[in-house]
């Protein structure tokens, strides 16, 4: 026997009902038996009102952390973002809890994929991070033979910047990933693939890229294909590397190499620009010490040359580098981590498998216990700090 229609609809309204407050129901137990509740929060933490703290942080984030980081000295808090909480570690003593973690259990990784939205704002494809393995093992490696050529790109950069149009597409990426990033956390996990691609300008910088170096990586291609791609005295350049580390077949395509590229631009160029743009700021400000940093490179550089070993010695560069970036912190927190599995402070704080940890960086870095006159800019106080030799962990 049919069933009017009219039946259907007077039948959709309250399953729809019931499905809410199912869902409601699951949700208020999930947050009154998570281990999160034993963590302080800073703000509204009911499950309702967490979200106008949520909502403050978006706009307000560094006044949260700061009463985080004043109320509860050398511990975890929380506070509510729109996705989910996020934990805090006000304390350096959990710097060395974070460091020791296995990635498997801790990961910074993951933590970045989430948080840049990777996934709708790059694709799919990089989800298989190998070109994590290529920067960490040929770029580094290569990081001693390759430095008098390092020298020579940073020199001629100074004097005029080569393919200016594909370092203006760089520049924008970098922001506009970030932004879309905050946009599409803002939104449910199912609206996100489409908020990725309508509401956000990655895609159209990622093909402007593709036009850039399109024609370099079709030509490299074929000619690894047609001569091997194991033969002697192949370019050793990004290139190459990232073609020993790929592992699928997808992984030799214009598009993937070139997201690769893009990728690896994004980590590498956005903090050392500001790292560097922060110091030569802070060089004009205190000129006292141009003369002394000055004497002690031209020193160093005359009896082991411009080497990645040089660098190593001039611990008064080195000094003032971390002194500039221990006052321009880029962000009120850093470190980010994803806990992939549980995990138990020393102090005792269990984080549960899915959260988001952070580490208060801007009022660390600044905390009078760790960095005497810690508002001062000392250029050489990572020097004097028992030749850099302290206990005081330091970290970006």
């Amino acid at each position: 026997m049919d069933i009017p229609l009219l039946s259907y609809g007077s039948v959709l309204p309250q399953v729809f009902v019931i499905l809410a407050v199912a869902y409601g129901t699951w949700k208020y137990i999930k947050a009154k038996t998570s281990p999160l509740n034993s963590i302080p929060a800073v703000g509204y933490s009911g499950m309702l009102t967490s979200y106008l703290t949520a909502f403050e942080f978006l706009q307000h984030g560094g006044d949260l952390v700061k009463e985080g980081f004043d109320k509860y000295p050398d511990q975890a808090f929380r506070v509510a973002n729109l996705s989910q909480w996020l934990v805090v570690l006000s304390g350096t003593q959990f710097v060395d809890d974070v460091r020791k973690a296995p990635t498997d259990v801790l990961s910074a990784s993951v933590a970045l994929w989430e948080k840049m939205q990777f996934k709708y704002t790059l694709g799919l494809g990089l989800e298989h991070k190998y070109h994590v393995a290529t920067i960490r093992t040929p770029l580094t490696r290569s990081m001693v033979d390759r430095f008098s050529d390092i020298r020579d790109e940073t020199v001629e950069s100074f004097k005029e910047c080569r393919r200016s149009g594909y370092l203006d597409v760089i520049q924008i990426f970098i922001p506009e990933v970030a932004k879309a990033g905050i946009i599409i956390n803002s939104f449910p996990s199912f609206l996100r693939p489409l908020v990725g691609r309508y509401m956000t300008q990655v895609h159209k910088t990622v093909q402007r890229t593709i036009e850039y170096l399109g024609p370099t990586l079709e030509d490299r291609l074929k000619k690894d294909r047609e001569l091997g791609f194991d033969r002697p005295n192949r370019p050793n350049d990004l290139m190459t590397w990232l073609f020993e580390t790929a592992k699928h077949e997808h992984h030799f395509s214009v598009r993937d190499l070139a997201l690769r590229i893009l990728t690896i631009n994004f980590t590498a160029i956005h903090t050392t620009s500001m790292t560097l743009t922060n110091a030569l700021y802070d060089l004009a400000i205190h000129p006292e010490y141009v003369k002394l940093m000055r004497e002690e490179i031209e020193a160093i550089i005359s009896e082991d040359g411009w080497t990645k070993f040089a660098m190593q010695w001039m611990r008064k560069v080195d000094s003032f580098s971390k002194e500039s970036q221990r006052l321009n912190t880029l962000e009120h927190v850093g470190m980010f981590r994803k806990v992939m599995k549980d995990y138990t402070l020393s102090g005792g704080t269990v984080l549960p498998a899915g959260t988001d940890i952070c580490f208060a960086s801007r009022y660390i870095s600044r905390d009078e216990r760790s960095f005497p006159d810690g508002q001062t800019f000392r250029g050489f106080r990572f020097t004097e700090m028992n030749d850099g030799d302290s206990n005081t962990k330091w970290f970006l």
